[in-house]
């Protein structure tokens, strides 16, 4: 929960209208803005995953343990990352299968 208050905080576009505005830019997608946030929501949490496998699951009776669980939470954290890429990839306008069928 921590991790994903603080990547709401990094969802925010440029401040102003983009039609009144002559020197505004080009627009950013909607997307990208609100992957922005949840790269940063995904790297604190990790850091987390870390912080909390290293310490609740005893270092020293059993050196590679939490190291085991970190990687399979890693593991859950890049696949959710990829399911975001792929399905950007096969249904956003600007990526050629989209373009294909349009």
């Amino acid at each position: 929960m921590f991790a994903s208050t603080i990547g709401m905080l990094f969802v925010r576009t440029k401040q102003g209208l983009p039609q009144y505005d002559a020197g505004y830019g080009p627009l950013e997608d909607a997307l990208d803005v609100m992957k922005r946030g949840y790269r940063v929501a995904m790297v604190i949490g990790t850091l987390g995953l870390g912080l909390i496998c290293y310490f609740f699951l005893n270092p020293e009776k059993y050196p590679i343990a939490w190291m085991c669980f970190f990687f399979c939470g890693l593991i859950g954290i890049l696949v959710s990352y990829l399911f975001i890429e792929v399905t950007q990839y096969y249904t956003d306008m600007n990526y050629p299968p989209v373009k294909k069928i349009v």
